[in-house]
Formats: structure tokens, sequence, C-alpha cells
């Protein structure tokens, strides 16, 4: 296939994410949507394996199956009320999880990596470990293992605007790099991320936590 096929394709399947999300705008069409938007996601995985085959097929299959038991137990255990939270708490694990693939290719080293790749990897670090504790503070509240009221520190956009800085800092260093240890920058720009998620969510309430979900899940 050339590029050009290569881009119909992925325009295909975002259209169809498209439609499934679509769907939602009603409540009998709801379920719909969810396998629609099911497919989309199937597609592109598979899509994304066939261009880049990978060589532990086996550890790979093992893994999705043994996931997909897990997450189908939790499902059936979660009533209505749980849903909120527990969409928190899959929404921090997809940030975990964009944040260890970050990891693992600037781990390369900055040199083994395009400018637009390590752009790339340093901003999925960031907003996936920021995403993964800010979504576990949500997923806290709105279960009631934390309390839903609003924790203020003193100063604090004067903390969260220099954990941020420190950051941001850290990942200059990283782009920087050349005979530094990587990982161990790679390990402060991580734990970075999570404080400066965990101080921007400990501040909002319970009841807008899903309008933070929703910042969340637009960013990651």
């Amino acid at each position: 296939m050339n590029d050009w096929q290569h881009l119909a394709v992925d325009i295909g399947i975002v259209l169809l994410l498209t439609l499934g999300i679509w769907q939602f705008r009603t409540r009998q069409a709801a379920r719909r949507g969810n396998l629609t938007g099911a497919l989309a996601l199937a597609a592109a995985i598979g899509v994304a394996l066939w261009r880049d085959p990978v060589q532990a097929v086996a550890l790979v299959a093992a893994v999705v199956v043994v996931g997909g038991l897990v997450g189908w137990a939790i499902a059936l255990r979660v009533d209505m009320v749980q849903i909120p939270a527990m969409g928190a708490f899959q929404h921090g694990c997809g940030g975990v999880a964009a944040a260890l693939v970050s990891y693992v290719e600037l781990a390369r080293g900055p040199g083994a990596l395009p400018v637009v790749g390590l752009a790339s990897g340093l901003l999925g670090l960031l907003i996936g470990a920021a995403t993964f504790s800010a979504s576990m503070i949500a997923a806290g509240k709105l279960s009631g293992r934390l309390k839903g009221t609003p924790l203020v520190l003193r100063h604090h956009n004067a903390v969260l605007g220099g954990l941020a800085a420190l950051a941001l800092a850290a990942a200059g260093v990283v782009a920087a790099a050349t005979a530094l240890p990587v990982h161990a920058f790679l390990i402060v720009l991580a734990v970075l991320a999570v404080a400066v998620g965990v101080v921007f969510a400990m501040r909002i309430g319970g009841a807008d936590m899903p309008v933070l979900i929703s910042f969340l899940n637009a960013t990651a």
C-alpha cells in the first residue's frame, strides 16, 4: 500500500470512531456506539500490528487475553453508580501506558530519535504521567475513598507553576542530553509530572471530577 492508501485507511478508522462517539447522543444508541467505537479501536490495533509486526506474538496474545479477562471481571462487579470512578481509573491506566511507551522510546537516547519523535516522547511522558496521577485522584474522590472537598495548598498556583517549570526544565535536559544519564532524568521528569497531576487535581471538588476527566481525556 502506498502512503495515500495508508492515509485513507487511517481516516476511515477515525471516522468510524467518530461515528461511535456520535451515537452517544441518545441513550438508545449508546450501546451501538460503544460497539462501533470498540470496532474502530480493534481495527486500529490490527492495522498497527499489520504495518509493524511484533516478534513475540504469543506474549502479546497472552497479555491481551489476561488484560481482557481482568477488565471483564472488574466490569461485572461495578454497578452504574461506580461507573464514573471506574472510567477515571481506566483513564489513568491509559496515561500510564502512554508514559511507559514514551519512556522506552526516550531511553534509547535523544540522538536515536528524530525531532518529531523526541518531542512526541517528551510530551507523552509528561502528559501521560500527569494524567495518571490526576485520574487516580479523580477516581478516589468519585469512589468516596478520598474526601470530595477541594484541598488547596498555600500558594497553590505558585507550587503548581513551579512543579510544571521544573518538569519542563527536566524535559529540556533530556532533549539536550548527550553523555548525561538519560534514565535518571527521565525518572525525575516522570516524578515531577506525577506531582503536577496530583497538585492540579487535588483542589477540584468531587462534583467537578467529570469535568476534570473530560479535560484530561482531551490532553491525552
